[in-house]
């Protein structure tokens, strides 16, 4: 897949022992540059940075002062995350860090269509086949244009346009060029002493470019980029087959993938005027009406608003981070249409593999043969006659469960503890029991605080407004949501005790947060602070206020807060250690273990300042060195 992508990475090899484990084995790349070592990224992080692709394309910059070392780095990133698949995320991040072209040429660039045939070529399981979906496939029938660019030792030029219309071809120079001083002519009948040409047939320089149908080896050309042998379209051609050559231009498609009324189109499934259209993607109002109306072809818009429609999460992230003029009201029905919650492979697949493991740990049986468990990994998530919320619930139960394991912790899931008969969904300790804890887990996709307000529909979780909170903002709502969740695994609604005991000696009481679907999957430290402990605790640029029925405005309190208007939270404060958040974006194993800050999991404790006196005290979290 790599090599279709035309990426470096080192060879690696699959050896199988008899009636032993297989092992993978990847080639020493390093050998041949004499008089270096392989130092991991990692070493040159400083302590006060996070490990992020915004640190690790500065560390790649400082260290080697190269811009392509960057965009190799940008394109392994891509390519890492769409094979898994969750790269949604990393096009979010490095839009943000500036890098759209890159990341717009990457998505031009990519033949899915042929990834899917080299899947499906390979060894691995049906199974493992039918769970690698993808969504963004190049149409090379689509191609509207080709762009002719001048490669040199550093850089490239972009040199015209090839373009088919009317039954004509045309070639139109770019103005810059024929000002630049290296500038080359494409072909003997394309001088640079005009500006434009047209032909009924293709420009014999650009037909050179096309392989003789005779070479033996015509199918062959053919068959790398996934094109049929007996493809007539020479646009399609020379993108492909054409695309390199003895020269030193370079052919790249230009796609006319997503129009003005796709644009149109996009704006209406969203509900918006083309004002509020506009306001959220950082656009003119002008610009999107005269696009709709065909007064200018608008193509980078177009390029950009393609992004945004095909992975609804980089959508998101811009709105919430860009559009402050809209109406709150507004803001909360896009994000309701942009925001989706969806069971991926990664997360399933590696959820299979916990499972696996787990079946060999004695204490571990119990969850395994739990009735929601078996039926979140008997799941075809390619269905949608599951319900995701129950699923991604019960398969982060199973994950927390193996995090135990991997933390060296023996278990007993779903322990008789606290108030009449009921359980506490992990009791783990370690091996000579000087060390207990008391877990309870929360997932706010299926507590029944956020379920009133969100609806599956297919194979996604869609977000709903809460008429009762009107006069709040999203994100209170989303606190006071969040809070409920809590309150919901220590009481009941009508504030009677029915989970965990009184606090008792070495053992540590702690309630687990699932918060992968707060705020519409977007949250940080902060956001976790003002749950736990209120406006208080936070800058006050990230302070919230609540609006009560009467219209009056208050600081949001924390569930540790001892001022808190919930008469629930007086348990919490006598009862629970700590508040552990979990947002998980990767799968992989010891994802919880590490207080891992990363983008890929996020691990963040808060402690209960009545229970635990100085902030941190040893073992509270056993999953992490830090507590």
């Amino acid at each position: 897949i790599a090599e279709c992508l035309n990426l470096d990475i080192a060879q690696y090899y699959l050896i199988k022992y008899p009636e032993k484990n297989d092992c993978f084995v990847t080639y020493n790349f390093m050998q041949d540059y004499i008089g270096c070592n392989l130092v991991h990224i990692y070493h040159f992080i400083k302590k006060d940075e996070e490990f992020n692709v915004a640190n690790l394309l500065k560390i790649i910059e400082e260290r080697t002062g190269r811009y392509a070392e960057m965009i190799k780095f940008i394109k392994l990133c891509l390519f890492d995350a769409l094979i898994e698949p969750s790269i949604t995320d990393y096009i979010n991040e490095f839009i943000r860090l500036s890098y759209k072209a890159e990341v717009q040429e990457f998505l031009k660039t990519t033949n899915l269509e042929k990834i899917n045939n080299l899947i499906e070529e390979s060894f691995i399981s049906r199974k493992r086949k039918q769970k690698m979906p993808f969504n963004i496939l190049p149409k090379y029938d689509k191609i509207k244009a080709i762009l002719v660019y001048l490669e040199l030792k550093t850089t490239r030029e972009f040199v015209g346009k090839l373009e088919y219309k009317n039954k004509k071809y045309s070639l139109s120079y770019d103005k810059r060029y024929l000002e630049f001083k290296k500038a080359l002519p494409i072909g003997p009948e394309l001088p640079l002493t005009k500006l434009y040409f047209e032909s009924d047939e293709l420009f014999p320089s650009f037909v050179d470019r096309i392989p003789s149908k005779h070479n033996p080896a015509y199918a062959d050309y053919c068959a790398e980029f996934n094109i049929d042998v007996d493809e007539e379209n020479q646009l399609i051609l020379l993108a492909t087959i054409g695309r390199k050559g003895p020269s030193s231009f370079i052919f790249e498609p230009e796609y006319n993938a997503f129009t003005a009324q796709d644009l149109k189109s996009f704006r209406q499934e969203l509900g918006l005027t083309t004002r509020d259209f506009a306001e959220c993607f950082g656009i003119t109002q002008a610009t999107i009406v005269r696009i709709e109306n065909g007064h200018t072809s608008g193509s980078e818009v177009l390029k950009l608003l393609e992004i945004f429609y095909l992975f609804p999460y980089v959508a998101q992230y811009y709105i919430k981070k860009y559009a402050n003029k809209l109406h709150y009201k507004t803001e909360e029905r896009i994000m309701s249409k942009c925001y989706t919650n969806i069971l991926t492979t990664d997360e399933y697949m590696f959820s299979q593999e916990a499972a696996k493991e787990l079946k060999e740990v004695t204490w571990a049986k119990a969850i395994l043969n739990d009735n929601k468990i078996k039926k979140a990994l008997e799941t075809d998530i390619q269905s949608d006659t599951y319900d995701i919320r129950e699923a991604k619930a019960a398969l982060f139960e199973l994950r927390f469960a193996f995090a135990i394991h991997k933390a060296g912790l023996a278990a007993q899931y779903e322990y008789k503890a606290g108030q009449a008969n009921s359980s506490i969904d992990f009791y783990a300790f370690n091996h000579d029991k000087q060390k207990k804890w008391l877990f309870e887990l929360t997932s706010l996709s299926t507590s029944d605080a956020v379920k009133e307000n969100t609806y599956q529909y297919g194979c996604f979780i869609k977000y709903l407004s809460s008429s009762y909170l009107d006069k709040n903002s999203p994100e209170v709502r989303d606190v006071i949501k969040a809070q409920n969740a809590i309150f919901g695994k220590i009481c009941d609604k009508n504030g009677n005790l029915i989970k965990f005991p009184e606090p008792a000696t070495n053992c540590y009481n702690i309630i687990v947060v699932d918060i992968r679907s707060f705020n519409s999957g977007i949250s940080d430290t902060e956001d976790y602070k003002l749950i736990a402990w209120g406006n208080e605790q936070v800058d006050e640029a990230y302070r919230q206020y609540f609006v009560n029925k009467n219209g009056k405005s208050n600081g949001i309190k924390g569930v540790f807060n001892e001022d808190h208007p919930d008469p629930r939270s007086k348990y919490i404060q006598e009862r629970i250690h700590a508040i552990v958040f979990i947002k998980e974006k990767r799968y992989f194993v010891g994802e919880m273990h590490n207080n891992n800050k990363s983008n890929d999991c996020r691990v963040e404790l808060l402690h209960n300042p009545k229970l635990i006196k100085n902030g941190k005290e040893k073992g509270l979290w056993p999953l992490s060195r830090l507590y």
